[in-house]
């Protein structure tokens, strides 16, 4: 919505459509960056950037919470290495 309140100043602009302001944030956030439509505005630019900043910000915390639940506490470590000398033990007997 700000994106295209920002543009709507400029007449020569790509960005004259809702679809159009939808497209550039879905490009931008998921960082492909056709280039088809781009802000002209400086608020629009502005408002572009933290868009990618923002979309930077919740695939780091995406990675973080899925790498967090992915990796072992340091008990379960523990336990898992545990199991494992018990197993070459009784292998060597």
């Amino acid at each position: 919505y700000a994106l295209l309140m920002f543009e709507r100043s400029t007449l020569e602009g790509p960005l004259k459509s809702w679809a159009s302001a939808i497209w550039l944030i879905v490009t931008t956030v998921t960082t492909v960056g056709y280039g088809d439509v781009y802000p002209t505005t400086r608020m629009g630019r502005i408002v572009a950037v933290l868009a990618s900043f923002s979309a930077m910000a919740m695939m780091a915390i995406t990675i973080s919470l899925v790498q967090s639940k992915l990796s072992l506490s340091r008990t379960e470590s523990k336990v898992v290495w545990m199991n494992s000398a018990r197993g070459l033990v009784r292998e060597r007997r």
